[in-house]
């Protein structure tokens, strides 16, 4: 996005202060913050998504100094943070945090609150101790003004650096993971992409299963872990493929998607009738053979006419195991 470009730059002609309850997503901090005509943001952040002290106030500076300039396009307005409990407080203790935190001398009323991405507790709580501050939402792409319905202005997809970026995580050049200033144990991705509103991180497992599987599927579920202890659930869509018992044993199935779907196929163009392109080999035996294509794996069932010369063509159906079936084309003989 080009800040000088008025037209496409998000401006809210209502006031100066901005107040942001921050949800299970950071998306909403880089929102906010290319956001023009602001002096101060004030994001309301819970205990479960930034720890409260030292180390929550380190990450979220580091997050804002490093890794959020760069996408803005501009020096940031003047930040600050209030840590409150959020809804797993329960009701009472939530709205009582909030309360108390934004009732302190220090916070300065807002002109303006960002109510997208929060959950409907902490927004009813916040309307209610400033009733006349101007509400700001996002509607789809576009960034409107609640009490008349005037988009201010529209945003541009998160690009998948920028997703990354918002949530303190980093991928080196070997494809591994990093959060904060940390390595994280996993294996490279096998695959990464934006998919919606969220990104998704991918790994695939197309050897034989072995010891070097199991330490995989383990150092897997442990990055997870560190990556969900630290943003929370929900900001990312988890997949390891073809890891069995490996990575079933050792991950919530709520968290961690273990068996590819006819979808995943379909962002990778093997729809009904494609030609499977330049497919490897991985693994045979009298009754089937397995198939490399992209960062998953087909399968083609073994009958009497197979042979090396038929061109293998997805038939957009997948097997218990996650394995896309394969059907042979014999080529017609000149």
């Amino acid at each position: 996005m080009n800040p000088e470009n008025s037209s496409s730059t998000p401006q809210v002609p209502m006031g100066r202060t901005l107040l942001v309850p921050v949800g299970g997503s950071r998306a909403n901090i880089l929102q906010a913050c290319k956001i023009e005509g602001i002096d101060e943001i004030n994001f309301l952040l819970t205990k479960s998504l930034f720890p409260k002290g030292k180390k929550g106030v380190k990450q979220f500076s580091l997050l804002m100094k490093e890794n959020l300039v760069k996408h803005v396009g501009r020096d940031l307005p003047k930040i600050k943070a209030t840590w409150i409990d959020g809804p797993e407080a329960g009701i009472v203790g939530c709205r009582n945090s909030i309360i108390q935190e934004l009732g302190k001398d220090s916070v300065s009323p807002p002109d303006a609150i960002f109510v997208s991405g929060s959950t409907l507790l902490i927004v009813a709580t916040i309307c209610n101790l400033f009733p006349s501050a101007e509400l700001i939402a996002m509607r789809g792409p576009n960034l409107i003004r609640i009490s008349d319905g005037e988009v201010i202005s529209t945003f541009e997809k998160l690009e998948f650096d920028e997703y990354l970026a918002i949530h303190g995580i980093n991928i080196n050049n070997k494809g591994k993971l990093i959060i904060g200033e940390k390595l994280l144990s996993a294996p490279p991705l096998e695959d990464f992409r934006m998919e919606g509103s969220r990104a998704s991180l991918t790994w695939s497992n197309q050897y034989s299963p072995s010891k070097k599987t199991i330490r995989f599927a383990q150092s897997i579920s442990n990055t997870i872990k560190q990556i969900v202890d630290s943003i929370g659930i929900g900001a990312f869509n988890f997949n390891a493929y073809y890891f069995g018992f490996a990575m079933t044993n050792s991950s919530n199935d709520q968290i961690v998607n273990t068996i590819p779907k006819p979808n995943d196929f379909r962002l990778l163009g093997f729809d009904v009738g494609s030609q499977i392109q330049d497919p490897i080999l991985i693994h045979e035996n009298s009754k089937i053979q397995l198939y490399k294509i992209g960062h998953l794996i087909g399968v083609l069932i073994i009958d009497g006419n197979s042979n090396s010369e038929a061109t293998l063509v997805s038939t957009g159906e997948i097997d218990s195991s996650g394995r896309l079936i394969l059907e042979a084309i014999q080529q017609e003989e000149e």
